[in-house]
């Protein structure tokens, strides 16, 4: 979408724009809101998610959301899934931000990812205790998963690169496509071992 010009002055869709300071505490992790000229941010010292307009250069609060340590922004940026420490353990939250709705979800969750429309997500499920996993698809709230593939891998980073095809990548940075069905599992190229 957007590129440096010869004068360092940054062309989004043929519009000059100069560097914005989203915040002036630390950002943890943002993404973009697709389809807008808006940013998504979690600024750790407030425990604060943020929208911030580039057009307008303002930022408006959205959720606050103490002890982050992951955070996912769907790509409407309507919905966030996040990883937040709890006594000592770890726990997985839905967070509707159009309907003020929080859900818990799994906590044996370990990675996940939105589709590209933010309709579905796929995850990572791994029981420590009896060793074995899963690689599930559901609505962001958890509700009417299935699962596609069944897995012993512990550590499984997950991206949804297109509609049709979810890569999965190993600890030793091995991959596999599957299909958001289930079917067409092919190993991938070492090129292609990446998450997106």
């Amino acid at each position: 979408r957007g590129f440096k010009d010869k004068s360092g002055a940054l062309l989004i869709d043929g519009r000059q724009e100069f560097p914005q300071k989203l915040s002036k505490s630390s950002v943890k992790f943002f993404d973009f809101k697709t389809g807008q000229d808006k940013v998504l941010f979690y600024e750790e010292a407030e425990s604060i998610v943020y929208e911030f307009d580039l057009a307008k250069s303002s930022k408006k609060e959205l959720a606050r959301i103490p002890d982050v340590r992951i955070i996912h922004f769907s790509p409407g940026g309507k919905e966030i899934i996040a990883r937040i420490a709890a006594g000592g353990s770890f726990k997985n939250y839905y967070f509707d931000l159009a309907n003020n709705k929080k859900i818990e979800l799994d906590s044996r969750i370990k990675s996940l990812v939105f589709s590209r429309d933010g309709a579905k997500i796929a995850y990572h499920f791994y029981d420590d205790f009896s060793g074995e996993g899963n690689v599930s698809i559901s609505n962001p709230d958890g509700s009417d998963f299935r699962n596609i593939f069944k897995t012993r891998i512990k550590d499984l980073e997950i991206s949804w690169t297109d509609d049709n095809l979810i890569n999965l990548i190993g600890p030793d940075k091995s991959g596999f496509s599957i299909s958001p069905e289930g079917l067409d599992f092919k190993k991938l190229p070492e090129t292609e071992s990446v998450t997106g």
